[in-house]
Parts: C-alpha cells; sequence; structure tokens
C-alpha cells in the first residue's frame, strides 16, 4: 500500500501524542501518515511532527475555519466528517465546499479526505468542487 493511516493519542497531552505519532511514523516515514484531532493539543502535536517530518491527517473536523488550521501547520490531509456534521443539522457539504477553496485560496498543499460519506451524490458534489480524496 503507498500509505497507512495510524491514530495518535495522548487526550489534552500533546508531548505524548507527540512521542506516539513519532514512535508509530517510524516503521517507514515516507508511508504512515499519522492522524492528531483538531483539539488544541492535537493540533500543537501535529506542526511538531510536520516540523519532524512526519506525514499528519488533523481529524474530526467539522468547521470550515479548522482547514486554515490544517493548512497553517503544513497538514497533509484534513478530514471533515460529512455525515456527522449533516447528522447534527449542519450543512455538511457546504463547510466541506468551504474548506476546500481554503486550502486552494492559500495555495496550500492540504488535502480535504472527507470522511464519514453516506452518499455516492455526495462524492460527485464534492469532486465536482475540487475534492479528491474520501474514505467512508
Amino acid at each position: 500500500t503507498d500509505e497507512f493511516m495510524c491514530q495518535s493519542w495522548g487526550g489534552s497531552d500533546d508531548d505524548l501524542m507527540y512521542e506516539i505519532g513519532m514512535e508509530l511514523s517510524s516503521i517507514d516515514r515516507r508511508r504512515i501518515v499519522i492522524k492528531c484531532p483538531v483539539t488544541a493539543a492535537g493540533t500543537r502535536a501535529a506542526a511538531r511532527l510536520v516540523r519532524s517530518g512526519v506525514r499528519v491527517c488533523l481529524t474530526a473536523c467539522y468547521n470550515k475555519n479548522q482547514a486554515l488550521v490544517a493548512a497553517g501547520c503544513g497538514a497533509e490531509y484534513i478530514a471533515p466528517y460529512l455525515g456527522r456534521m449533516t447528522d447534527v443539522g449542519r450543512d455538511g457539504l457546504s463547510e466541506c465546499r468551504s474548506m476546500q477553496s481554503i486550502v486552494t485560496g492559500m495555495g496550500s498543499s492540504t488535502r480535504i479526505l472527507v470522511a464519514s460519506i453516506r452518499k455516492v451524490d455526495d462524492m460527485s458534489t464534492l469532486a465536482s468542487s475540487g475534492c479528491d480524496t474520501f474514505t467512508f
């Protein structure tokens, strides 16, 4: 496989999350992507991991403004949870389209990894907006 994503952990302890991310990625830094939540601690750990040459995906994203955070810290991916946003009455499609516009507008290489997809039509809609990375 070209890449494999692993979730780091550590709650509010960004040092622990960083250390675990470093350990998990040490197997193959070219192929392993470390997932960190878009929390204060997760973002601090992610930024340190990126500076250490680790590929990072910020997860549990529910707001377009978090795309700014991901692009700013150099994350390779940000993973908005489309289905979960929709479940709570938010316009998940609009949030994901806005995230794509934000990273494109910033000239960032951060990719929107749309997660929690429940309808193929949603993939088509998002693909037409430039999103090209999906998981179910």
